[in-house]
């Protein structure tokens, strides 16, 4: 997932996620995982990440689920 620089800070990648839980939920997927990076270009998609609930991966850059709440 990723959006064009144009387009960065106007809501298009947290519509584009919420457009991707809600096409899992649709399809009966209970958990999604959504990879970052632990460069500094990716400090905006784990915020994104963060603020829909995932936890921050630790050194192992282990992939979490991103829990999204009952609908």
């Amino acid at each position: 997932m990723r959006v064009d620089d144009r387009f960065r800070g106007t809501g298009a990648g947290r519509a584009q996620l919420r457009h991707i839980v809600a096409q899992a939920r649709e399809r009966g997927i209970r958990s999604l995982w959504l990879e970052t990076g632990s460069a500094d270009a990716f400090i905006s998609a784990r915020a994104l990440t963060r603020a829909r609930g995932s936890p921050r991966a630790g050194r192992s850059r282990a992939t979490r689920p991103i829990r999204s709440p009952p609908s």
